[in-house]
């Protein structure tokens, strides 16, 4: 990660250089005769070479080297495993109220949408900010005006950013849950199709799935409807960019306060930053739109736990709703899935939390009882009424 964000501040910086050599031969072509231009500037002419023919080919090839050969093969899978390692640890029910299609297609598109918002996160972000100080700074020491437009256009792009960025939050996440709720509904039918053929009218299942997909359409329209909005926002600021900056260079030049080398060392950093917030927009509805592949929420949850291997554990009714069978499995890979941890739980089954540190027994919103499993045992109260109760085939607890 940390060679990726080099190698992003690096091209980033050479791609400002390109401005800087054509300005830097503008000025050489307007002050020298043709015929001594490279017996006395050739040194200069070398060092541009140089940058444009070694120094920035390695760049991109570095970080192309770094996302494709260090990052993208194995940090995919990666994420898949631990997100499936998690996923089949949860209890019975949590799979009983979801779709098999939609779970699957959380854990295999993980992976990918991660790895692709860490990847183009760090890229635009460093990016843009590495080249808008480089640009900045030139243009400052050239003369300070030529940097008012520069940063005029960084706060506008910070103002749309502000605006934009929260709507396109709140629209891929509504997009990611229909489409994961029409996966879901078509992976269903699809695994089901002897139930459906034998049970169910064909027009029934065709409307359950065709109102999805059109509760998908007009959630994806008002999506694109958003990202329209902001592209077409953020190409005026890029035109007001290009216009005062070309405005004020003329009119600077006209003055007699800067040289003409400077004027073709301006336009085109403006230029090139406009064509790099293209770059960027382009990246954020990208990053947008891979975290909405199934379900933001329940992706930010799964890399919680790939990443921070959280400490604590919270379980509401880990176990409810099963067979006494089917409970002593889940029992065994919650043991599993606490050890090291703290873990708090909510049950009514009193065998899940038998083997806990320290009990907590709630009646009417207060507590009545709190100990070990063995010390509210002994007292004989309304823990050890409710266990008598429940514990047929878990008296060796």
């Amino acid at each position: 990660i940390v060679r990726l964000f080099l190698g992003g501040v690096l091209v980033a910086v050479l791609d400002a250089a390109i401005p800087i050599c054509i300005g830097r031969v503008t000025g050489l072509l307007s002050t020298h005769e043709p015929a001594r231009l490279l017996q006395e500037e050739w040194p200069q002419f070398l060092v541009m070479a140089a940058i444009v023919f070694l120094a920035r080919p390695a760049a991109v090839l570095l970080q192309n080297l770094t996302v494709n050969q260090a990052i993208a093969p194995g940090m995919s899978n990666l994420i898949r495993w631990q997100s499936h390692w998690h996923v089949v640890r949860q209890s019975w029910a949590y799979f009983q109220n979801d779709f098999a299609g939609r779970i699957a297609a959380r854990v295999m598109q993980t992976g990918v949408a991660i790895r692709e918002a860490i990847v183009m996160g760090a890229d635009a972000a460093w990016y843009i900010l590495a080249y808008g100080a480089t640009a900045g700074t030139v243009l400052f020491n050239i003369d300070r005006a030529l940097a008012l437009p520069i940063l005029g256009w960084f706060a506008g792009y910070l103002v749309l950013l502000r605006v934009f960025v929260p709507r396109m939050r709140d629209s891929s996440r509504a997009v990611s849950e229909m489409r994961s709720t029409l996966t879901g509904r078509i992976v269903d039918s699809y695994t089901n199709i002897l139930t459906v053929k034998l049970f169910s009218r064909a027009k029934d299942e065709d409307d359950f799935v065709r109102h999805s997909m059109d509760e998908h359409t007009t959630l994806y329209r008002a999506q694109t409807r958003t990202i329209t909005t902001w592209v077409a926002s953020l190409y005026l600021l890029n035109a007001c960019l290009l216009f005062s900056m070309t405005a004020l260079a003329i009119h600077l030049w006209t003055r007699g306060d800067i040289p003409l080398a400077a004027v073709a060392t301006a336009l085109p950093m403006a230029w090139q930053l406009t064509n790099m917030a293209g770059w960027v927009a382009r990246s954020i509805i990208a990053i947008f739109d891979n975290l909405g592949l199934g379900g933001l929420r329940q992706r930010i949850a799964i890399a919680r736990v790939v990443l921070k291997d959280a400490p604590i554990l919270v379980l509401d009714e880990a176990t409810s709703a099963l067979d006494s069978e089917i409970e002593a499995a889940i029992q065994e890979q919650l043991e599993g899935l606490m050890q090291g941890r703290t873990v708090i739980a909510i049950a009514h089954r009193l065998s899940t939390i038998a083997k806990l540190d320290r009990l907590v027994m709630l009646e009417a919103g207060r507590i009545i009882e709190q100990g070990t499993h063995a010390e509210l045992l002994a007292r004989g109260g309304a823990y050890a009424r409710a266990w008598s109760r429940q514990s047929g085939g878990f008296t060796d607890l």
